[in-house]
């Protein structure tokens, strides 16, 4: 067991332990999308054709905003292998790094084992984490890992490896740049007004010149624009309703985490709060919203786990009716021909069921009840 700057301790058997158990999560859901879900880990969406050809030339697609997201194209186009081959090596690698850094994550926020992994879980079995394995060729995972990174820089107040996380991020993509309001709110705590500002202009210097350097290499579009949200919102009125649905992007956690708001302690999850409006902006230019919303989840993923300090036996009722109804929906929609892409929706839904349900036992002193930290 040995003593780190940010970890009070950090124990070698417990990262064995934990990574074993992520590796065989991310396994099994490798192994049921291939048997269930026809292509899994193999199908490209509109997106992912334009990243697969960046794979072969990185500097030469014109399609924004895909090349501006040059990181992990470029990471599969210099790596010798088979290029369908590099995107599951560079995806699935980043994954797994940010499902492990997300439990230290957790932990540092005061989670204790069993709940921190809990939270790991729900992160591996959402909508978007399965449906990015059964798309395989997207930047989403490496955008997941740099984002959380930042969030764990500056929830340990280190600003070296905040700002590595964001000159990364920002060659994958753009919206690593939410993260710098909230560390404008952090300084706050600690310097003035202008201290802070200058502080943040500081460290946004060099991610801020990345991005316009990137843009103004390949050109400026009106991709961030009125024209773009006009063509959007007229997308999303014919879309199936399956990709522009927000609800998925969390399930029944969006509920329970909008409720867990007041009893949220936690002095770095209130004042994460404040960068939603940023991220919910971003369904004004998207066209898979459930995708772009679930960069959140170093926010809403923590704040839902304060679900183990609800003592109120009728909300968790209500909760659990909620969700056995999404999951009997979900039923419902899936068609009847095997082609399931629907059935990304069942892990999550059924998860946070099970965990209503455990909590209400213990609730009930049926179970021992296992109190946040």
């Amino acid at each position: 067991m040995l003593k780190t700057k940010n970890f009070k301790y950090f124990s070698i058997k417990e990262l064995v332990f934990v990574s074993t158990l992520i590796i065989a999560t991310i396994s099994c859901i490798l192994y049921m999308g291939i048997i269930f879900v026809n292509g899994f880990a193999k199908i490209m969406s509109y997106d992912a054709f334009f990243y697969f050809n960046m794979s072969y030339a990185p500097f030469n697609v014109t399609i924004a905003p895909y090349m501006y997201r040059m990181l992990t194209p470029f990471l599969v186009y210099i790596f010798p292998f088979n290029h369908m081959v590099g995107f599951s090596l560079v995806n699935l690698t980043s994954l797994f790094l940010t499902a492990l850094l997300f439990y230290y994550y957790l932990k540092k926020l005061n989670f204790n084992q069993i709940h921190s992994f809990t939270g790991v879980l729900i992160f591996l079995l959402s909508s978007t984490v399965i449906f990015s394995m059964y798309d395989i060729v997207l930047v989403d995972f490496m955008s997941f890992l740099f984002f959380l990174l930042a969030f764990y820089a500056l929830l340990c107040k280190n600003d070296k490896i905040y700002l590595v996380a964001l000159i990364l991020g920002i060659l994958n993509k753009e919206t690593i740049l939410f993260t710098l309001p909230l560390y404008f709110l952090l300084k706050l705590e600690d310097n003035n007004l202008l201290e802070s500002l200058k502080c943040t202009v500081k460290i946004a210097v060099i991610p801020v010149m990345l991005f316009l350097g990137i843009r103004y290499y390949f050109g400026f579009t009106s991709y961030f624009s009125l024209i773009t949200i006009k063509e959007t919102l007229l997308y999303i009125t014919q879309a199936d309703a399956f990709f522009i649905n927000p609800y998925i992007a969390f399930g029944t956690l969006w509920i329970i985490s909008l409720y867990n708001i007041p009893f949220v302690k936690n002095i770095f999850l209130k004042k994460s709060l404040y960068i939603l409006p940023f991220i919910f902006m971003q369904a004004l230019i998207a066209t898979d919203v459930f995708r772009v919303l679930f960069i959140a989840f170093p926010i809403i993923i923590p704040i839902g786990l304060y679900l183990f300090k609800i003592k109120n036996v009728r909300i968790i009722m209500v909760f659990m009716g909620l969700s056995f109804f999404m999951i009997w929906t979900y039923l419902l929609i899936i068609p009847p021909n095997g082609q399931l892409l629907e059935l990304i929706m069942f892990p999550l839904e059924i998860l946070i069921f099970s965990l209503l349900i455990i909590h209400y036992l213990s609730i009930n002193g049926i179970l021992k009840n296992n109190h946040l930290k």
